[in-house]
């Protein structure tokens, strides 16, 4: 690609010249994007993660340039910050916090097509887990973890000891746990099991 004025090609130009391995493309669009991405990574981590988020997410780009769906002159804008936003999840992988204010499951939903059939498949696969679980740990788990109640709360209301509730919520987190990993198939592995597996008090 001989480049004069890099603002003249759209994004969808630019994907079809990388997916043809064209590293100036990539240069023009990864210039494109950067300081919105940087900005936006700076909200959640220091400079120094941001930077290497960027390069992290901008890299797995290339590498997956021949499977990203890209349709719409949008897709790329789209996909680039969900990436960022899984990178900053796993990052914050230990914290419910920061994983909530990331928001892990808005972000299955603002993807690209390729991206965005996992994370219906993993909604999906949640939903019918829990579904299967027994009526009183269901019970449980909805309240701890869907209307956020405490372990203390969740005993008034239902009568029984904290630690009855605790094991309650530990079994179903297992069964959860082995169901995510049989059914792996995308970046969202680890940073969902870190999401299950945060403790409720």
């Amino acid at each position: 690609m001989i480049v004069q004025n890099p603002a003249s090609f759209t994004n969808l130009e630019l994907m079809e010249a990388i997916r043809a391995d064209d590293q100036a493309a990539f240069r023009i669009l990864y210039d494109r994007h950067w300081k919105a991405l940087y900005i936006k990574a700076c909200k959640n981590v220091n400079e120094d993660e941001a930077k290497d988020m960027i390069q992290e997410v901008m890299i797995s780009f290339w590498n997956r340039r021949q499977q990203i769906t890209i349709t719409k002159e949008e897709d790329i804008n789209k996909y680039l910050f969900t990436a960022l936003k899984y990178k900053t999840i796993s990052f914050y992988a230990n914290s419910a916090a920061q994983i909530k204010r990331s928001g892990f499951f808005e972000a299955l939903f603002e993807v690209s097509p390729d991206l965005l059939f996992e994370g219906k498949e993993l909604s999906a696969i949640l939903h019918s887990a829990i579904e299967t679980m027994p009526e009183k740990m269901q019970q449980i788990f909805r309240m701890s973890r869907e209307e956020e109640i405490s372990i203390a709360d969740i005993a008034t209301q239902l009568n029984l000891s904290e630690q009855t509730v605790k094991n309650q919520i530990s079994y179903a987190l297992k069964r959860l746990r082995a169901i995510v990993l049989d059914h792996q198939t995308g970046d969202w592995v680890i940073p969902v099991l870190a999401l299950l597996y945060t403790s409720h008090k």
